[in-house]
């Protein structure tokens, strides 16, 4: 994300930082390395990121579903020959999961706004659960 957290606040720069390494890697080492790059709004990475032009870069609008679409469209590009899901559908199953998961996380009297003090370890133990339930 490029926007600060809060007025006032510097945005941090971990990403870019990171996209970065990821484009070094693809142009002398790992030929075949694949990576999205998403921002929310067209173009507006030109203003702080010149570098990156040249890249196909996927806006989402900061609209949740839109990027569950990017992303279930960019890794259907990869894998063509797959069956994968339409974005709706996965849309679908993600709120469904969201919601169980947050009803879970209270039945055991565990806090979803306070999630990271939940060791990470109990997370994919609930997670295997449900998706083992869908």
């Amino acid at each position: 994300r490029i926007e600060p957290k809060k007025k006032g606040d510097l945005p941090r720069f971990n990403m870019p930082f990171e996209l970065g390494i990821d484009v070094g890697c693809k142009t002398f080492f790992k030929k075949d390395k694949k990576y999205l790059v998403l921002e929310a709004e067209p173009y507006r990475y030109k203003e702080v990121l010149s570098d990156i032009s040249g890249q196909d870069i996927k806006s989402h609008n900061s609209e949740p579903i839109q990027i569950v679409k990017s992303i279930r469209d960019w890794i259907k590009g990869i894998k063509s020959r797959k069956k994968i899901e339409n974005y709706q559908v996965i849309w679908d199953a993600y709120n469904e999961f969201h919601y169980d998961f947050e009803t879970e996380l209270r039945k055991e009297k565990m806090d979803p706004d306070n999630i990271w003090e939940i060791p990470f370890s109990e997370l994919i133990d609930t997670m295997k659960s449900w998706i083992r339930n869908y």
